[in-house]
């Protein structure tokens, strides 16, 4: 089925670390860490992570008609970064689209998913199960009849419901706000970038301090950030913000981690440690 093949760190990014058309990815399948060299189409992808229905009917909309657009035009507004600086994207109809990407990578990923989907399960099934009474009466329904219509949903809408809203999520204007009116800086390194499956690093003290920082390429990062706090953390050595940054993408990291090369296997080897495998993780949530 078209659009099954799912990309929670989308391949136009990953495609930034290759040599060759090769990336080095690093896993852990079993009990040592795998390093292979890899194409960028098989890296950090889950069938049908965002599709909804049942399992013979899945719709892939919000794949299709939400994340592939959306990652197009985050495409294109890199592009536009590299090219004409942050001024002109700033002014340009691509800020929105790269303000939304940046939102969607804190959604996309399989734990959160996983917790989404467990979470919309929990939500759904507890106001089926404990009805408010007056909203019974207001829609002219007795609780028999609450009971009825409880049996006639599909027992996979009740997992569909968390990550139905995940377009809403990504989109809120309160959170593209925050970007509109922080600082963007994209920062150059001389050692290499390493970017994991949770690439996208934020911290949040409230409205009038906070950061987000996206690797886009084997020697850049991007970050929008607001406040005196961050201004100092970015404007540290360099070499030091890159090893703590990399520690921090290698650390996060549940699945894989993707490099340009192996200079870093070091890093690597001594503090990956993949966490919260997607599967069963929902029936633990439960």
């Amino acid at each position: 089925m078209k659009h099954a093949k799912q990309h929670y760190v989308p391949g136009f990014l990953l495609s930034r670390w290759e040599v060759d058309k090769k990336v080095w990815r690093y896993s852990k399948p079993h009990e040592s860490i795998l390093i292979e060299p890899s194409s960028v189409r098989s890296c950090a992808w889950d069938m049908h992570l965002y599709s909804v229905g049942d399992t013979q009917n899945k719709d892939t909309y919000i794949e299709s008609e939400f994340l592939s657009p959306l990652d197009n035009d985050a495409s294109l507004a890199l592009e536009q970064i590299e090219n004409d600086g942050l001024p002109s994207i700033q002014d340009s109809r691509f800020a929105l689209a790269w303000q939304r990407f940046l939102f969607a990578q804190l959604y996309r990923s399989p734990r959160m998913v996983a917790l989404s989907r467990a979470r919309g399960r929990h939500i759904l099934e507890r106001n089926l199960d404990f009805p408010d009474a007056e909203e019974l009466a207001s829609l002219g329904m007795t609780p028999q009849q609450h009971i009825e219509f409880a049996k006639t949903i599909p027992n996979h809408s009740y997992d569909d419901l968390g990550v139905q809203i995940m377009p809403q999520l990504i989109k809120s204007p309160r959170a593209h706000s925050l970007l509109k009116n922080s600082t963007w800086v994209v920062m150059n390194f001389d050692d290499e970038v390493l970017i994991g499956d949770h690439p996208l690093i934020y911290k949040v003290v409230d409205s009038n301090a906070y950061i987000m920082g996206l690797p886009i390429g084997p020697n850049k990062y991007f970050f929008s950030y607001k406040g005196d706090l961050f201004k100092q953390i970015l404007s540290q050595d360099k070499d030091v913000l890159l090893h703590g940054l990399n520690l921090g993408a290698v650390q996060s990291s549940r699945r894989m981690i993707v490099a340009r090369s192996r200079k870093h296997d070091q890093l690597i080897l001594n503090n990956f440690e993949p966490r919260d495998p997607v599967h069963g993780l929902l029936k633990q949530e439960q």
